[in-house]
């Protein structure tokens, strides 16, 4: 009974009394997150930033402000502009075959994805259009450079691709400019054979396509949900292929939240794919996670990472991998914060970037 009722209050938008965890977490963004500070190494903040920006424009952008929205665009452009001009450069671009190396640009294309994302929206709202569809033109030739041979995306490191960050791009390509006869129609094409190549025989996806064995399927699940989504934003068919990856993503739905790189990704594109796939699925995502998010609020208003770390190879964004400092914290809680109130918004909140990929619409025409 405490469990129905407090998902059917997480669902009503605030009424006076006490904030819902969603405002409660906003509410924590909009105090905090202007605190941080960029870090060598993963680029989390420019990550973080952006997907901050969605959520105040889920919430309503007049509760947030312009000014704080406007802060995170001003932030970002100044984050690709230094971007792009250190991967004109030789001497700061990572080995092909090497670790991530901090002192080289690494890990950025699933942060320039998410920018991506933001500015895409930005421009169909019509906020600074004219710059947003530049920034967003600049972001886009930087990702379609970043593509890897097999049609993949890296993160600077060994192996060349990963499916996390594939489905990152894959996802901004797809939802923001990538389109048949357009300049960018031969990456799209890639990136689909891609998502075909890696799937594996029981529909899952595994950590990078050169792993052909469906084991450790625990933190395979959020990987499929990101997949799938990553699948529908290309518009490639709702075919077999498709429909048997959503059984297993359906079937195995409590492991989403289980991940190895990031469980609170995972639950990104949990419920991106869910509120995709449809209204019965969306509603069984919600029921499994809604509350779960909630109970895992600090009372400050961060919203932990809610893996239960139980399986081979699960990684918890809320642990600091750094023994408590405090820099590192507070990337991770503004993090976690912000993927969890964008799930929690997506029931709520309006994102006009969804609405240019119906399901099962073939990618066509010219971007507006």
């Amino acid at each position: 009974m405490r469990t129905s009722l407090l998902l059917a209050l997480l669902l009503l938008p605030a009424a006076g009394g006490e904030p819902d965890p969603a405002r409660r977490a906003v509410a924590w963004l909009e105090r905090e997150v202007g605190k941080l500070v960029d870090s060598e190494g993963t680029p989390r903040k420019p990550f973080t930033y952006a997907i901050t920006g969605l959520v105040y424009l889920m919430d309503g952008g007049t509760r947030t402000g312009p000014d704080r929205v406007r802060a995170i665009r001003e932030y970002l452009v100044r984050w690709i502009d230094a971007l792009g001009k250190r991967l004109l450069d030789p001497d700061a671009l990572p080995g092909a075959h090497g670790v991530a190396d901090s002192r080289k640009v690494c890990q950025y294309t699933w942060p320039l994805a998410a920018a991506a994302l933001f500015f895409g929206e930005l421009e169909l709202r019509g906020i600074e259009a004219r710059q947003a569809h530049g920034t967003l033109e600049r972001i886009l030739d930087l990702l379609v450079a970043a593509q890897d041979a097999n049609g993949g995306w890296g993160h600077g490191g060994y192996p060349s691709t990963l499916l996390a960050s594939s489905s990152c791009v894959a996802t901004a390509l797809g939802l923001c400019g990538a389109i048949e006869g357009h300049e960018r129609a031969e990456p799209i094409r890639r990136a689909r054979e891609y998502y075909r190549a890696a799937r594996l025989p029981n529909g899952s996806f595994p950590y990078d396509p050169g792993q052909r064995q469906s084991g450790f399927a625990e933190t395979n699940v959020g990987r499929t949900a990101g997949a799938l989504f990553a699948w529908h934003a290309l518009g490639m068919e709702r075919d077999d292929a498709f429909e048997g990856s959503a059984r297993y993503l359906m079937e195995n739905l409590n492991l989403v939240c289980e991940g190895h790189g990031s469980p609170c990704l995972n639950m990104f594109f949990g419920g991106l794919s869910c509120r995709m796939l449809g209204a019965e699925e969306w509603k069984r995502f919600k029921e499994t996670y809604f509350v779960r998010i909630a109970d895992a609020q600090e009372e400050g208003g961060v919203l932990r990472c809610v893996c239960e770390g139980k399986a081979f190879g699960v990684t918890c964004d809320s642990k600091d991998p750094f023994g408590g400092i405090a820099v590192f914290a507070d990337q991770q809680a503004a993090y976690t914060t912000a993927l969890h109130a964008f799930v929690l918004l997506l029931d709520r909140g309006e994102l006009r970037i969804l609405d240019r990929r119906r399901p099962g619409a073939p990618i066509t025409g010219k971007r507006k």
